[in-house]
């Protein structure tokens, strides 16, 4: 697989879709309910209130993130559930960013 099959894959509008709802609901539903001292937990939130506050800012960056985890080059045989576990895997990275 050659890197511009990755990034071309990263520019697929649904799968950017699809990225962002995963990131909201991971935010929503995993972030926001974590204890207090769950290791980075105060960056890991201010990440998730970014990403909820602005979603489409942030899904770009997030589908290249998962992109590159799974090393995929179809969009269409990446499944929801690799998109939440590959979402959840990368969050601390991009929550040190912010």
């Amino acid at each position: 697989m050659f890197l511009i099959d990755q990034y071309n894959t990263a520019q697929n509008p649904t799968l950017i879709s699809k990225v962002q709802i995963a990131a909201v609901g991971f935010a929503v539903n995993e972030v926001e309910e974590e204890p207090t001292n769950t290791p980075n937990h105060d960056n890991r939130a201010r990440y998730a209130q970014a990403v909820v506050a602005n979603p489409q800012n942030y899904a770009g960056q997030l589908t290249q993130g998962v992109v590159s985890l799974l090393a995929a080059s179809d969009p269409n045989a990446i499944t929801d559930t690799q998109i939440n576990n590959s979402v959840a895997a990368i969050w601390n990275m991009y929550a040190g960013i912010i």
